[in-house]
C-alpha cells in the first residue's frame, strides 16, 4: 500500500514484484522521501530488511530492520553478508544514496543496482532529484534507467524526465503541495498520488491482510 490516487481517491498499491530494482525515491529535502522509504520497508515482510540512514531519518525507525552504519561501510557489507548467509539475502532501503561516500557499501550498492549479485531482494533507495539527474554511474544511475520510483514535492515537468514519465497534458505537483504528493512512475508510466502516513493508526488499518510481497 502506497497512499491514495489523486485522480479518484482510490488505493495505490505496488505489488513486491513490480518494484524493479533498484526503486527510487526522489524528492528534495521535507517532501516525504525518508517517510516514503519507511513506508515501503515497513511493508517488505517476506524476509530480513536491512536500512542505511542517518540517525534523523525516519527511515530510523523501522520496525524489525536492522540498521546498517553509514560512517563503516565495511562493517556495513558484512552486516549484509551475515543477514544473507542463510540463504535469502535480505530486503535494502537506503535513504540519501547521494550523500553516501565512496566504499564498500557504496560499490555494493552499485552491484546490487545492476543485480550482479543475481538476488530477488528488493533494493529501494532515495536521493535528490538534481543528484538523480546528474548520476552517469552507479546506482543513482541505474535507478534512473530502471524507470520505476516515485517522484515527491514539487515536480516540474524536466523533473518527471529523470524516471521517464511525461507530464504533458497533466498539472505537475507543485510547491506548497503536502509532504508525500507527488507521482508514482513504473515502466515509464506515471499516477499522481498523495502517500499514506507510515505511523499513524489509520495506515495500520488499511495494511490489515495488506504486505508488499511476491
Amino acid at each position: 500500500l502506497l497512499g491514495l490516487a489523486a485522480d479518484s481517491l482510490r488505493l495505490v498499491t505496488l505489488p513486491r514484484a513490480r518494484i524493479s530494482r533498484p526503486f527510487v525515491v526522489v524528492g528534495s529535502i521535507g517532501s516525504g522521501r525518508s517517510t516514503a522509504l519507511l513506508l515501503i520497508a515497513a511493508q517488505l515482510a517476506d524476509r530480513q530488511v536491512a536500512v542505511c540512514c542517518n540517525d534523523t531519518s525516519p527511515l530510523a525507525a523501522c520496525p524489525g530492520a536492522v540498521r546498517l552504519p553509514r560512517d563503516d561501510q565495511d562493517h556495513a557489507v558484512a552486516v549484509l553478508d551475515s543477514l544473507g548467509s542463510s540463504g535469502s539475502p535480505p530486503h535494502l532501503v537506503c535513504d540519501d544514496v547521494d550523500l553516501l561516500a565512496e566504499g564498500p557499501l557504496s560499490t555494493r550498492l552499485d552491484a546490487l543496482a545492476r543485480d550482479d549479485a543475481g538476488n530477488d531482494a528488493a533494493l529501494a533507495i532515495g536521493a535528490s532529484t538534481d543528484a538523480v539527474a546528474a548520476a552517469f554511474r552507479g546506482p543513482l544511475a541505474h535507478a534512473r534507467r530502471s524507470r520505476c520510483g516515485l517522484l515527491l514535492g514539487a515536480v516540474t515537468r524536466h523533473d518527471a524526465e529523470v524516471l521517464g514519465v511525461t507530464l504533458a497534458g497533466r498539472a505537475p505537483s507543485r510547491i506548497g503541495d503536502p509532504p508525500g504528493r507527488g507521482w508514482l512512475v513504473v515502466a515509464g508510466n506515471g499516477q499522481r498520488l498523495q502517500l499514506a502516513d507510515p505511523t499513524g493508526q489509520q495506515l495500520e488499518n488499511q495494511l490489515a491482510g495488506l504486505e508488499l510481497s511476491a
